[in-house]
């Protein structure tokens, strides 16, 4: 459903991203000898180590020191997604492939 609030004049204006409309109508394929499934599942991880990597530098170094946060937050980071690799028999890279795909193609964020 689309609606209009007061403050929207004329008419509506509708942006389709062409290509993750493409992505959708493509039969999932194996890659990395995953199933898109299993890929997806891949992606959700990805996105919750990053999260975690994120709150737990924030709770560890306080944001007076924002450059050590951030570095903290890339080495948690680093460390969890190499232990996802591990988990599914992946290389970096294609865990780098698996979050293009997913962003790619829409899949949702835990």
């Amino acid at each position: 459903m689309i609606a209009m609030g007061p403050a929207d004049k004329g008419p509506l204006d509708v942006l389709i991203n062409e290509e993750r409309l493409a992505a959708l109508a493509m039969a999932p394929e194996e890659r990395f000898h995953l199933p898109e499934s299993k890929r997806m599942q891949v992606f959700r991880e990805i996105a919750m180590a990053e999260d975690r990597a994120t709150r737990e530098a924030m709770a560890r170094v306080p944001d007076s020191q924002i450059e050590k946060q951030i570095e903290l937050e890339a080495e948690l980071g680093e460390k969890y997604k190499a232990e996802i690799a591990r988990k599914f028999n992946l290389t970096e890279d294609q865990l780098i492939k698996i979050g293009e795909e997913g962003l790619k193609k829409g899949w949702e964020f835990p």
